[in-house]
């Protein structure tokens, strides 16, 4: 079994560096659940850290978007093949600063700036009626250098962190739960 962690965000973002180093394709991704009205639904991300904190952007015309502002309990997973090592982190998602997202959002890629302009003409995926929309989007030279209204931004603030560490070399695999108590994490053990 592997030592105590104290804190379990700062194992993730250790983790996460490690998975980067190894070239990990999954490093700077994770997978965002929820659950409306009975249906699952997930969609895969990048996780961001802003200001310290995971943190994730979307489209206020995404249906991901509506979801969570209905109440949809979200949970992130964040899987690090190269590291064998899967987080599940569940808790408060608060919106960013509107000057706080203006600053990340300048240093999105070009593709992706645009596509945020897209969204303000047609809401993140609807049914495209003609390709001219994605057409008139690669044609596009200069990516805007204003934010457009509709960017959103989320941080995540964990109250229940699970961690499975997936070792073939020494089975059982090892896998536990931290929750947070608004003081301390309290880190339990859990059967694999």
């Amino acid at each position: 079994m592997s030592e105590p962690i104290v804190d379990p965000l700062a194992a993730l973002r250790a983790d996460r560096q490690r998975a980067r180093a190894a070239g990990d394709p999954l490093a700077g991704l994770c997978w965002l659940a929820t659950s409306a009205g009975g249906a699952a639904s997930v969609r895969t991300l990048v996780l961001r850290e802003v200001d310290g904190d995971f943190a994730i952007f979307t489209n206020a015309s995404s249906p991901k978007w509506r979801q969570l502002l209905s109440g949809a309990q979200p949970e992130l997973l964040v899987y690090l093949p190269s590291c064998r090592a899967q987080y599940r982190l569940r808790g408060v998602l608060t919106p960013i600063a509107a000057a706080t997202m203006a600053q990340h959002w300048q240093q999105r890629p070009d593709w992706g700036r645009r596509l945020d302009h897209a969204y303000e003409r047609q809401a993140q995926s609807s049914e495209l009626v003609s390709a001219e929309l994605l057409d008139a989007i690669r044609a596009c030279t200069d990516a805007p250098s204003a934010m457009p209204p509709g960017v959103r931004g989320l941080r995540l603030q964990a109250t229940r962190i699970e961690r499975l560490l997936l070792d073939d070399t020494r089975p059982p695999h090892d896998r536990r739960l931290w929750q947070h108590d608004g003081c301390l994490w309290r880190e339990v053990l859990l059967m694999p």
